[in-house]
């Protein structure tokens, strides 16, 4: 059974009659013009060839847009754990910093210099500098 059948245990919950209850006298479509071919002939190979042609380009349609959709799903998931992780890293730094903060906070040296970068590609990071001051003659 294919995805979408249903079988008789499926709607073992339905009544029996519930089909009874569609209005079927309304055709859709181009009307009722609907005109058996019998078997064998040349139309009938024809209206058949046709009809194995549009199925075939329906089927090639709907495995492509599967693909399309898969393919979105798994670039959906990737920035989704992309982005989690760095929710992770930026609640960490900030964890980080609101304790320093409820400490009392520090002092950073005048000759520390500290750069934090962030940018949307890549993870965070921090880089510290310090400055040597050499006295000439000092020692």
């Amino acid at each position: 059974m294919e995805n979408g059948e249903l079988d008789a245990q499926s709607l073992s919950g339905c009544e029996e009659n519930d089909t009874d209850m569609l209005d079927t006298s309304k055709k859709k479509g181009k009307g009722s013009s609907k005109t058996t071919v019998p078997k064998g002939t040349d139309e009938y190979l024809r209206k058949r060839a046709r009809n194995n042609e549009a199925v075939r380009k329906s089927r090639v349609k709907s495995k492509k847009k599967i693909e399309e959709t898969q393919l979105r799903v798994n670039m959906l998931s990737q920035e989704n754990s992309d982005l989690k992780t760095k929710v992770t890293l930026l609640t960490k730094e900030l964890n980080v910093l609101r304790s320093l903060f409820a400490n009392g906070g520090i002092t950073i040296p005048e000759h520390v210099t500290v750069e934090k970068t962030l940018e949307v590609d890549t993870e965070p990071s921090c880089s510290v500098t310090v400055k040597s001051e050499t006295n000439d003659g000092e020692a």
